[in-house]
């Protein structure tokens, strides 16, 4: 089995601190404030895609500046924010410890997909203390939709995307993988919308090794033990 982890509200916890970033660095980058209705209507919830979505009549070079420019911006808003406050971005509870325990698992791989830009990501899972050393990591910098970004971090690990199971906490994390046709395990805040939009398995935390148990059920179902 491989188990793909989504990082924004499934590893690190920002508080809402990348949010605040990414708005201003979208508005000064643009001119053009997100708003919440844009946001709800998105079908495609990764960061290049978001600048994509908002500017559809843009051509290719156009899209391409924006969203180097949003990219830029949110990056320099992430450092300064840490250099404030150094605790802004933290793993979310548990989530250290489980990727430590996963990671010594025999047959068990393990690989990042996020909907983020990859230097965005990095420093944020860097201060929440992550060191996925060995670990495939697939960005919004390298593919469009989520969807494709977790099936390349599949890739990454030389694994069939068969053998996936995606753990994260947005209705779009589920949307993805509904796509691609693999399990999803939901963690997290948001378990209710999950559970209501479909979402078989769903936790509240890491604790208690309810992620583990739920991870061998999806082994068993396909070896048919």
């Amino acid at each position: 089995m491989i188990v793909v982890f989504d990082v924004d509200g499934t590893l690190v916890d920002s508080g809402g601190v990348d949010n605040r970033c990414f708005d201003e660095a979208f508005l000064e980058a643009t001119g053009t404030p997100l708003l919440t209705e844009q946001w709800m209507a998105m079908q495609e919830v990764t960061a290049k895609a978001i600048v994509h979505q908002v500017f559809p009549d843009d051509d290719a070079e156009a899209l391409a500046r924006k969203e180097q420019a949003v990219q830029a911006g949110y990056l320099a808003r992430l450092h300064a924010a840490g250099r404030r406050e150094p605790t802004a971005f933290r793993p979310v509870p548990g989530a250290l410890a489980q990727l430590a325990l996963l990671r010594e698992m025999p047959g068990l791989d393990l690989a990042i997909a996020t909907g983020d830009w990859h230097d965005t990501i990095a420093y944020k899972l860097k201060l929440a203390g992550f060191n996925l050393s060995g670990i495939p990591i697939a960005t919004a910098s390298e593919r469009y939709r989520r969807s494709e970004i977790i099936r390349l971090a599949v890739e990454r690990t030389g694994r069939d995307l068969r053998d996936a199971v995606y753990v994260g906490d947005g209705l779009w994390d589920l949307r993805a993988t509904r796509q691609l046709g693999i399990p999803f395990i939901g963690i997290g805040p948001r378990i209710v919308q999950l559970r209501a939009a479909g979402a078989e398995h769903a936790l509240p935390h890491y604790d208690d090794g309810e992620l583990l148990g739920l991870l061998q059920q999806i082994a068993n179902r396909r070896t048919g033990a």
